[in-house]
């Protein structure tokens, strides 16, 4: 299930529906929610992560998908919930910039593969100043060689699920103007850059014995 925005509103909620499809994917079962605390009580809305997510700040405030997971996984009932979320530089960061390193695609199909859910953070580039600007978050779907599919909480052709073209990596972007080689897609005629990725993976079992082992020193 891809979450989908459904009111105008919430234009800059992406991130946290994108949070919301990962933790669905994750299997996690939304529950009724208190400002500030959760109930055991479960509830079969399907957009219920996403609504209480939307409790976090004000709808109109940016944010990424990163804070919104870590902020449901810390006030998530299930305290041995076996989830955390990573992002490292070899996902990119949080700045405006392309990612030119020739194995990130094929490491985030690595990371489906491991069916971990993952998310990936885009940009366009100005086509008056020539410099990066805005932001958008989608779910990835499915990687296969150039082509990506996405889950977008702003469909497009109406769809759940969307196909595009990675473009050529050292010649992104034809039509119009890049800021530096990367992964770019045919996501509009201006085509945008990928800048990062978050992927929701289980804790490994190391985690927990450092864990049990800090508890025991206690």
């Amino acid at each position: 299930m891809v979450i989908k925005k459904t009111d105008s509103r919430r234009d800059n909620s992406c991130w946290k529906a994108a949070a919301a499809t990962m933790l669905d994917k994750a299997n996690y079962q939304p529950r009724k929610y208190y400002p500030d605390f959760f109930t055991d009580e479960l509830v079969s809305h399907e957009k219920d992560i996403y609504n209480i997510l939307l409790q976090m700040n004000c709808l109109h405030k940016t944010g990424y998908v990163e804070d919104a997971l870590n902020w449901y996984l810390d006030k998530c009932p299930e305290k041995s919930n076996p989830y955390t979320q990573i992002i490292s530089s070899k996902y990119g960061s949080k700045t405006k910039e392309p990612i030119e390193n020739r194995m990130f695609i094929p490491s985030l199909k690595y990371q489906l593969l491991r069916n971990r859910p993952v998310a990936i953070s885009f940009s366009w580039v100005d086509r008056s100043t020539g410099k990066s600007k805005n932001g958008h978050v989608v779910t990835l779907e499915n990687v296969s060689g150039k082509t990506i599919i996405i889950g977008d909480s702003d469909p497009r052709e109406k769809r759940n699920r969307t196909t595009y073209q990675i473009d050529q990596l050292d010649h992104p972007n034809p039509e119009f103007k890049n800021i530096g080689n990367g992964h770019y897609f045919d996501y509009d005629d201006n085509h945008p850059f990928i800048k990062n990725a978050v992927v929701l993976r289980k804790k490994k079992r190391m985690m927990w014995l450092r864990q049990l082992l800090d508890k025991a020193k206690t």
